[in-house]
């Protein structure tokens, strides 16, 4: 049965949203970004020594945590009437995405090494995408060997950090580290939620069929001869576009829940308080709406 979700319990869980972004932003702030003594994190920086380190991931899932928080007050406005049909299912995904690879990257039962791993992988994908930009911006925007140097610097530091270096059977340098996940894996590796993240990236890249989710018979609609049509040829009926209340509600339960994974693994990571966080979640939860079951914070 299709659960009913009212105009009230849109705006409940709207507050609950609204909540978890500004509490877990305060719980943050806290820390200092000091890992607590006797924590992982700081297990972790004191067995490496050399030009890279797991402090490296730590502060790429910050950078993410960073931009996840600003898709969820985008989110958060595209729901503000007037409110939009297709934007919270970009602002959704993009936040998904995002804070799927910070836990990636802040998952505190990672050993250092292959923290630093994900890390590099993620530097390589960067500077891959960053040399594609310059070609394509051509003059002022830098050199493209400027930044193929920098990628050989930094695969000569993966290389004294103990990895060896990636290439395919021809020869062609393919990460460092590791291979970098596809956006889809990863959020379906960390997150389980591939099915939901499918949905908004055909919204995102213009899948007419994925657009039909948001359209609806207009009221009073009656049937319509297609122009020039001849006979025996389907009449259309005028439709609508909308944002149902139901669809609204999973956009913000499922980013709230995306977005709380990374806090929560940073957290543990830094040996902070995770009593006090884990009641800001129950608190903004209680309201969003998620059961008890899968809180993964109570496990």
């Amino acid at each position: 049965m299709t659960p009913v979700v009212g105009l009230d319990d849109l705006e409940r869980m709207a507050l609950g949203v609204r909540f978890l972004h500004d509490e877990a932003g305060r719980f943050l702030e806290a820390g200092h970004e000091i890992p607590a003594v006797g924590s992982k994190a700081a297990a972790d920086l004191g067995g490496f020594r050399g030009p890279v380190s797991p402090a490296e991931g730590y502060v790429q899932g910050t950078f993410l945590i960073e931009s996840a928080a600003d898709q969820m007050m985008a989110l958060l406005k595209t729901l503000t009437e007037p409110a939009q049909t297709f934007a919270p299912w970009t602002c959704s995904r993009a936040l998904l995405q995002t804070s799927s690879i910070a836990a990636w990257l802040l998952d505190p039962d990672l050993d250092g090494r292959t923290r630093l791993q994900r890390s590099l992988a993620l530097r390589y994908e960067g500077l891959m995408e960053r040399a594609k930009w310059v070609r394509c911006a051509g003059p002022g925007a830098g050199q493209v060997a400027d930044v193929e140097r920098r990628i050989d610097q930094v695969e000569a530091q993966a290389e004294e950090a103990g990895f060896t270096k990636l290439r395919n059977k021809k020869g062609e340098r393919y990460g460092i580290g590791q291979k970098m996940p596809g956006a889809t894996e990863n959020v379906s590796q960390v997150t389980g939620e591939e099915t939901f993240y499918r949905m908004m990236s055909a919204v995102n890249h213009g899948h007419i069929w994925a657009f039909q989710l948001s359209y609806r018979m207009a009221d009073g609609s009656v049937p319509t001869p297609r122009p020039g049509a001849g006979e025996g040829v389907e009449a259309f009926y005028p439709v609508k576009k909308t944002l149902t209340t139901l669809n609204a509600a999973m956009l913000l339960a499922w980013s709230a829940k995306g977005f709380a994974r990374p806090v929560w693994y940073k957290c543990r990571l830094f040996g902070w308080d995770s009593r006090r966080l884990a009641g800001v979640f129950d608190a903004a939860f209680d309201d969003i709406g998620l059961k008890p079951e899968l809180r993964y914070w109570r496990g």
